[in-house]
């Protein structure tokens, strides 16, 4: 099931403080995707709930680094 909420990436080092539109599809079994809408082509990819939010702020940091 896809789930749509707002997150906040922040990250002092790299000047990154941004509130996006945040789409996590998936669940345990088959693993989760997570992209938004403001950054067209910045996804990520995970096995579990746990990871998808840590690869995803490293997406999005790469995307506006």
């Amino acid at each position: 099931m896809d789930q749509e909420l707002n997150a906040r990436f922040y990250d002092a080092a790299m000047g990154l403080d941004v509130e996006l539109r945040v789409v996590l599809a998936g669940d345990d079994a088959s693993g989760y995707s997570t992209s938004s809408p403001e950054l067209p082509g910045c996804v990520a990819a995970a096995d579990d709930a746990a990871d998808w939010l840590r690869l995803f702020r490293e997406a999005v940091a790469r995307h506006l680094g």
